[in-house]
């Protein structure tokens, strides 16, 4: 978007459209795209790729649903989370008398239900899963204001005051409705397949100001300004197939594998409205207005918005103690949603059965960045643990059940901490005087820091 201009402050209107389109989305997310989870051992441990978790197998790998046993139904009510971020120099901005900077912090809570499902058993060695699983829910939000005084060149010079506000918001939902089957092939092979329906929302606004008044009398040299507004709120609906194996090696080391994705846009949709003005008033030009307001519609077609991602993982048992580990590699992609570079994720962790009614556990885990850092978004590695308990009230069950135990009930509470760190890249403005502005990404550095309680309940009957 270009337009012309005869004075410094006016054609900032170019240069704050390009920057504030670019800064438009990711600021900074909590955990990535598998932050949440969707099963009490995945709570736990993080590791459940070689599990036999009914809850979250038709999630994490439908190869384990050929070892269900009893049929149930899981709920969980989980991303009971807090996240600070804090980006270091995320604006900066260079007068003719003064260069400044500023930090973005943003404490942000969120809460989402993140999982429903059914689990069935249709015979030995074959079972079904149907559910509703959110594994990314977001909320943030922050501002940068910078400030800056001194004298603008002119003759005589004039006293002014610089100001530039940049704040943002955002929140996005990714929820899958999904049906997967399991079967035990051979007395040590399951295999498993699962089919999921994304359905994505994300909500945005963006505003900056930008300011320059001076102390003249003149009402032709009172200063300028830049003022521009993003409105987003956009959905799509998209397919991502996922394959699952299982093996058990020995009679207590299991191995396991899954591959997920492609995932496909196939419907998008809602607008993206920008406003921009920008006016200047200063000495030695003309005066000068721009004023412009466009609207940019979700795009159409088919398309692959995320790469593909395959998982290996092993589970080996030993006595009251399970130990599991796994390892996801993801592709690299440039798509629509944004470049998705080549990364890796590993989880570790180990649960004992403390008696019949408790089950303890606990885990660590390292996820390097998904993206890479571009105009607006962080580039993020993450580190953490996560440790919980899953609890069988057995006087519960026998007091409803009476004398025919024909169900049973779990319920598990689970804590998770992360930290991360990576970069971003800012917005750095120099207005110049009497020359076009000078916009420039800088890469900052970003601290984020998470802490989130899950609850879990399953049936089973």
């Amino acid at each position: 978007m270009r337009h012309r201009t005869h004075t410094a402050l006016a054609s900032c209107a170019a240069g704050a459209v390009a920057a504030v389109a670019l800064l438009a989305p990711v600021v900074a997310l909590a955990g990535g795209p598998d932050s949440v989870p969707l099963s009490p051992e995945a709570a736990l441990t993080g590791a459940v790729l070689a599990s036999d978790d009914a809850g979250g197998g038709g999630w994490y790998n439908p190869a384990s649903l050929g070892g269900v046993r009893r049929s149930s139904v899981q709920i969980g009510a989980s991303a009971y989370s807090e996240t600070y971020t804090f980006i270091e120099d995320a604006a900066q901005a260079a007068l003719p008398w003064a260069k400044l900077s500023g930090n973005l912090r943003s404490l942000n809570y969120t809460s989402v239900p993140s999982v429903l499902s059914y689990t069935y058993k249709l015979k030995d060695g074959l079972g079904l899963s149907i559910g509703v699983w959110t594994p990314y829910h977001a909320y943030d939000g922050g501002s940068v204001t910078l400030v800056t005084s001194g004298n603008y060149p002119a003759s005589p010079a004039l006293p002014s005051t610089f100001t530039e506000t940049y704040s943002f918001s955002q929140r996005r939902d990714d929820t899958f409705g999904a049906v997967g089957v399991g079967w035990q092939a051979t007395r040590k092979l399951r295999v498993g397949a699962m089919l999921q329906g994304a359905y994505s929302t994300e909500s945005r606004t963006v505003d900056v100001n930008t300011s320059l008044q001076t102390s003249s009398a003149d009402p032709l040299q009172s200063g300028g300004h830049v003022v521009y507004s993003e409105r987003t709120d956009q959905g799509l609906l998209g397919l991502r197939p996922m394959l699952g194996v299982q093996w058990d090696a020995t009679d207590t080391l299991r191995l396991a594998g899954a591959v997920r994705g492609p995932a496909l846009r196939v419907v998008a949709w809602g607008p993206s409205n920008t406003f921009l003005s920008s006016a200047a008033l200063l000495p030695g030009v003309p005066p000068t207005q721009y004023q412009t307001q466009t609207t940019t519609n979700a795009p159409r077609g088919v398309e692959v918005v995320e790469p593909v991602r395959l998982s290996g993982g092993l589970r080996v048992l030993w006595e009251r103690w399970t130990f599991a580990a796994e390892v996801n590699w993801q592709a690299s992609l440039d798509g629509p949603l944004g470049h998705f570079k080549e990364g890796w994720s590993a989880r570790a962790g180990a649960t004992w059965r403390m008696n019949e009614d408790l089950l303890v556990g606990a885990g660590l885990f390292q996820d390097q960045p998904s993206e890479t850092a571009a105009q607006g978004k962080t580039s993020l590695s993450f580190a953490g643990f996560t440790a919980g308990v899953v609890s069988r009230p057995s006087r519960v069950v026998k007091a409803l059940a009476g004398s025919e135990k024909t169900w049973d009930l779990l319920t598990a509470v689970a804590v998770r901490g992360a930290y991360g760190w990576g970069t971003y890249q800012g917005l750095s403005l120099d207005p110049g005087v009497g020359q076009p502005i000078q916009v420039t990404f800088p890469e900052a550095p970003v601290k984020q820091f998470e802490g989130s309680i899950s609850f879990f309940t399953a049936i089973m009957f």
